[in-house]
């Protein structure tokens, strides 16, 4: 992936979640801080673009919000619906997650429907995910409805892209 685009994202990212963080702790405690907080970012474990993000997101956090908050970063595995129970138990504030499974989630649908979630909030959209199916040339397959039957590697093991098929 390009770099460029990598510190781009992480740059919205984090503006986003820093105008909320110290917003909302400001605001908590106005006018000033008299505690110290620790915010828990939960995201995806190494080699996951996700974790970069998390990590640079956390130190970020952490040098422009007040000194008395710091952001640690947790890669953890599960993905996204695991980051919610995360949250859920208290065990993170903040997540990066994919807006499908936020959606799902939120309203309780799909495989959300006995584990609803209606205390998640969004707060930043950073990037609609675009995948593309790509195949070898010498396959043959030129539309979608010809790798039924196929055996094939959506992703990884609960990862967006699996469920999601």
């Amino acid at each position: 992936m390009n770099k460029d685009f990598c510190v781009c994202i992480t740059s919205l990212v984090v503006i986003a979640i820093c105008l909320f963080a110290g917003g909302a702790l400001w605001a908590a405690d106005a006018p000033a801080l008299d505690k110290e907080y620790t915010l828990r970012l939960a995201t995806s474990p190494p080699p996951s673009m996700f974790y970069g993000v998390g990590v640079t997101t956390a130190d970020i956090m952490t040098k422009y919000t007040p000194p008395q908050i710091t952001v640690t970063c947790s890669g953890l595995p599960g993905g996204t619906p695991a980051h919610f129970g995360r949250m859920k138990r208290n065990e993170a504030e903040i997540s990066l997650v994919n807006s499908s499974h936020m959606f799902l989630a939120y309203h309780g649908k799909g495989r959300f429907k006995d584990d609803r979630h209606p205390e998640l909030r969004c707060i930043a959209f950073c990037f609609p995910q675009a995948y593309h199916w790509v195949v070898r040339k010498d396959t043959g397959i030129t539309k979608i409805s010809q790798l039924d039957g196929k055996k094939f590697g959506p992703g990884g093991s609960a990862s967006p892209r699996q469920i999601r098929l």
